[in-house]
């Protein structure tokens, strides 16, 4: 027993003192006595000992940086997420240097890694809001929300980067694919149309950018439309390209209500 001003003070009794004092020894040994370990190891055991820190109260590293939180639009993180070294060291690089590019890819790529679709997403347009040139940071988000299916944010982020920048292919190609995943066919069709007359050497366009835009005129029921797309692709190079695969999709687009396939010049009319 010990003494001060007010009287007598109880000390708890060791047994209550095992969880933080296990909670401390293994805080610490994450933090500094594990460090030889390769990252994943040391990762998964500041995990433990991060969960296990908060769950008796400890204070975590990283529980200070919460301005940097509030600024790249995502709340206090769990301890799951503050014991991977790549985000914790994110955020100091944040703390130094609010802009640092480098410091938000590995940041958002680290929340991805993690299965934090969103709070990645967020971060990237928070980022892009608050700092210069954000571009590719809104792009990066966008691909990221067509991945977990939020297409209407998709056509919202690319709108405005097609608004900025109206002749970049990957803006185009995205906000099609989100178009035609919401069934706005009609405009799907634009972008997708967009993004083959917008590559200098159509060679460079891919296959499945055409098989989309075809796909896309089908469930409009524009099946002739969706063949002369097929045939639009191979006569960019007939010789590589006019295969019996090739003829047997056109057919089959053919065969679901189009009695004459129209011919494949005509791929870039409406």
């Amino acid at each position: 027993m010990s003494l001060n001003e007010d009287g007598p003070i109880e000390r708890p009794p060791k047994s209550s003192m095992r969880p933080y004092l296990i909670a401390a020894l293994m805080l610490a040994l994450a933090c500094g006595g594990i460090t030889v370990l390769i990252p994943e190891f040391r990762d998964d055991a500041k995990r433990l000992a991060f969960t296990m820190g908060d769950a008796v109260g400890i204070k975590l590293p990283g529980d200070d940086y919460s301005p940097e939180h509030q600024r790249i639009g995502i709340p206090r993180m769990s301890p799951r997420l503050l014991a991977s070294s790549k985000i914790s060291s994110s955020l100091e690089q944040f703390a130094r240097e609010p802009c640092d590019k480098k410091a938000v890819f590995a940041f958002g790529e680290a929340l991805l890694a993690e299965d934090e679709g969103r709070k990645a997403a967020n971060t990237y347009l928070a980022f892009a809001a608050n700092c210069p040139n954000g571009d590719g940071e809104r792009f990066r988000a966008a691909q990221i929300l067509f991945d977990i299916g939020d297409s209407d944010k998709v056509i919202a982020v690319t709108t405005g980067l097609i608004a900025g920048n109206p002749g970049i292919v990957n803006y185009r190609y995205l906000r099609g694919r989100a178009l035609a995943s919401v069934k706005r066919f009609a405009e799907a069709v634009d972008d997708y149309k967009s993004t083959i007359d917008l590559q200098i050497n159509p060679r460079n366009t891919g296959e499945w950018v055409f098989v989309e835009l075809a796909n896309t005129y089908a469930a409009m029921g524009r099946h002739c439309d969706a063949a002369a797309t097929i045939e639009g692709w191979a006569a960019i190079d007939p010789s590589a390209r006019d295969t019996p695969q090739m003829r047997k999709k056109v057919e089959e687009y053919s065969a679901r209500g189009c009695t004459n396939t129209p011919s494949s010049a005509n791929i870039k009319k409406g």
